[in-house]
């Protein structure tokens, strides 16, 4: 595994063999990962949102939502994309820089954009 300067990992994250993670990265707990993954820099993978579905309470005092990532094997995930709670990534995945993943993708798929949206396969 090679991490580059200022990554950041929360606990309770699992990680196959052969992955390479972008300087200032930042992956939180919830998150598993499968081999030969490739990151660029200033990526971020959340596992918690908010909850804000009561207006009589103020969203700071709603709580946390946790739903678990899951990357396949084989991805490349671009510089500054940012992956969001609930998202399964299939093995062989390639998302395009600056990408906001909101929605899972299947094996072998590119995607790219905000929302990510597929633009091929591989």
């Amino acid at each position: 595994m090679n991490v580059e300067k200022d990554a950041k990992f929360s606990p309770n994250i699992r990680i196959g063999k052969n992955s390479m993670f972008g300087e200032n990265c930042r992956v939180y707990g919830g998150v598993t990962i499968g081999n030969d993954l490739l990151m660029g820099p200033d990526v971020k993978i959340y596992t918690k949102n908010h909850t804000i579905q009561n207006r009589d309470i103020p969203i700071n005092m709603q709580g946390e939502e946790f739903k678990e990532v899951k990357i396949g094997n084989d991805v490349w995930i671009g510089a500054n994309v940012i992956i969001l709670p609930g998202v399964t990534i299939g093995d062989g995945v390639v998302i395009g820089a600056g990408s906001i993943v909101t929605k899972s993708f299947s094996n072998y798929q590119i995607i790219c954009g905000n929302p990510a949206k597929l633009k091929g396969h591989r």
